[in-house]
């Protein structure tokens, strides 16, 4: 918590330092060096750099991975190249860490254009920025080993009195098949073959799918069709009712036939007695 409530990023001219304070001690340290914690110091920091460079436009960009339209709120689900999907939910669960990992943020879709385009890009800065918001919010905080290398590399573990967490089940996390079937992504098939799938569309890709490799294609999106709604039939009501309907006409014309056959017997009957010649 200390690391967190202490992080602070200065920004005087070309130049950008991290301060940050460590069981009570004051740390500075330039943003290159900051980054080399985690990536090499030949990657381009800044991500106004890649911009102007590589022409990158979040919206654009967007656009070409998915065809939902553009939001604050866009689902990892609506991307459509498989590799893009497992790295973007990689970027969510390591890099920017967060307990919701339905949605895709703007450092994440820097990241995804970056292993696109094959650029050597640190996201330290997405990094710093996602810290600073985790603080405020009421989400868990999970940078737990990433906090022990910044601490290790600044020396402040020397001769600290720490507890590490034990490496056991209980402090692990284990992502496997489970995890992308619960979020629509993955369904397994016969033979332990498992498929791509997108929610919504028929379409399906079983993995692995060397076609699809993110470096082979020349378009991001897939041509994915819409399922058809399910059609309701009506037959079965409509074939019930017509036949209580035929039946009630059925059983109404017999009594009615019946009622004239008895009103004809009756008459037939009646003017018997009158009839001339006939004795009793």
């Amino acid at each position: 918590m200390e690391f967190l409530t202490t992080l602070h990023v200065e920004t005087v001219g070309k130049e950008t330092k991290i301060y940050v304070h460590f069981f009570d001690k004051f740390f500075e340290m330039k943003l290159r060096d900051f980054s080399s914690v985690g990536f090499s110091k030949k990657y381009t920091l800044q991500a106004t750099a890649r911009t102007e460079e590589h022409d990158y436009d979040r919206s654009e960009w967007w656009n070409k991975i998915s065809d939902e339209p553009v939001s604050s709120k866009n689902n990892i689900v609506s991307i459509h190249d498989p590799t893009l999907r497992v790295l973007t939910k990689y970027l969510a669960m390591v890099v920017f860490s967060r307990a919701d990992l339905r949605l895709c943020s703007s450092s994440e879709l820097m990241c995804l254009f970056a292993m696109a385009k094959k650029i050597r890009y640190s996201p330290i800065m997405g990094m710093v920025a996602h810290w600073q918001k985790m603080i405020t919010s009421k989400s868990p905080i999970d940078i737990t080993s990433l906090f022990t290398r910044i601490a290790r590399y600044v020396g402040v573990l020397e001769n600290a009195q720490v507890t590490y967490l034990p490496v056991t089940d209980e402090y692990q996390t284990f992502i496997d098949l489970d995890h992308f079937v619960h979020a629509h992504m993955m369904r397994e098939g016969p033979g332990n073959s498992v498929f791509m799938c997108y929610p919504g569309y028929d379409k399906e890709f079983e993995l692995p799918c060397p076609k699809l490799s993110l470096y082979s294609v020349k378009c991001f999106t897939l041509q994915l069709e819409k399922k058809e709604p399910a059609h309701h039939s009506t037959t079965g009501p409509m074939t019930r009712g017509r036949t209580r309907h035929d039946a009630q006409l059925a059983e109404g014309g017999t009594s009615r036939q019946a009622a004239v056959s008895r009103q004809a017997g009756t008459s037939h009957q009646a003017g018997t007695p009158r009839q001339p010649g006939v004795s009793r």
